[in-house]
């Protein structure tokens, strides 16, 4: 048993029980230096664990005119997490198997000493309490590490673009190159403008024209949920503009329906060709940019 144990609280109206249970959990090496409160109201106790801590809780049930499984629910309804063990006398295995599908750590019988028997139980609940708490941490740490790999995967689902992530490792290598060798880069950047509800419906119809007009040299990635990017090598800030308006009459030409209605569609355009004097690296490009996005407004 862990050092960490401090207050242990029985639930019994029984004088005999609460002896017997106190002097069997402190003879114990592992529970020799727990606190044991006992306390013979079921009103009491709930106003209790409402205030207080306890790392256990032990029920006599049958000190108490509440059913073992209305006793239980009371407590669980208030404390959760706590362990709780039920003793109850032997035979009732319908009321057994009630408590432990409601959420009775442990359902210990008043058979022949009994008593004994209770600290290691009190011990194996919290071995296995522990082994679950672990277990939930393994899945939580999981269940994160999975959002992060779908936030962090190298494809936007809607559009088939490259993520914001994985656009921005692309971006640094092109400018890598085209700072070695001296190549013209040009990046684009386009601002999608409509309605929220029809958002999901448009960037798939965006993403399926973009791809079927541009080069398969030219790199995009999508920003965030209305903007997008994209990197063309080899291309002057003349060259660029031409793409622009041709893309731009592709978009203009194309229907964007969402439950057979059209949706109002308007896009603005941001440019910036690559300059070593201008451009240290990739969030200097992307601002350059958006600055001219700006300017186009």
């Amino acid at each position: 048993m862990t050092s960490s144990i401090q207050k242990i609280l029985l639930l019994t109206t029984d004088p005999f029980v609460r002896q017997l249970v106190g002097a069997s959990i402190l003879s114990h090496p592992d529970w020799k230096h727990c606190h044991v409160e006992s306390i013979g109201s079921l009103r009491k106790a709930m106003g209790e664990l409402s205030v207080a801590d306890y790392e256990m809780i032990l029920v006599d049930c049958p000190a108490f005119e509440h059913s073992p499984l209305e006793l239980l629910i009371q407590l669980r309804g208030l404390r959760r997490e706590t362990p709780i063990i039920l003793f109850n006398r032997p035979g009732v295995e319908k009321t057994a198997i009630a408590c432990l599908k409601n959420g009775a750590d442990y359902y210990l019988p008043k058979n022949k000493n009994w008593e004994e028997e209770l600290p290691h139980v009190m011990d194996s609940v919290l071995e296995e309490r522990k082994q679950k708490n672990n277990l939930k941490g393994r899945l939580f740490q999981l269940e994160r590490e999975n959002r992060e790999l779908r936030q962090n995967t190298a494809m936007d689902k809607e559009t088939a673009f490259y993520s914001m992530r994985h656009f921005q490792t692309l971006l640094s290598r092109e400018l890598h190159r085209a700072n070695r060798y001296g190549l013209h880069l040009a990046c684009l950047i386009l601002d999608l403008q409509t309605s929220d509800k029809s958002l999901h419906s448009v960037c798939e119809k965006l993403g399926l024209i973009l791809r079927s007009t541009v080069r398969s040299c030219d790199i995009w990635g999508r920003l965030n949920e209305e903007q997008f990017a994209a990197l063309m090598p080899h291309t002057t800030a003349k060259q660029a503009r031409q793409a622009i308006k041709r893309l731009d009459s592709e978009i203009a030409g194309a229907e964007f329906l969402v439950d057979k209605t059209r949706v109002p569609v308007k896009v603005k355009w941001g440019i910036a060709n690559f300059s070593k004097e201008k451009i240290k690296n990739e969030t200097d490009f992307l601002r350059m940019a958006e600055a001219s996005l700006a300017r186009a407004s």
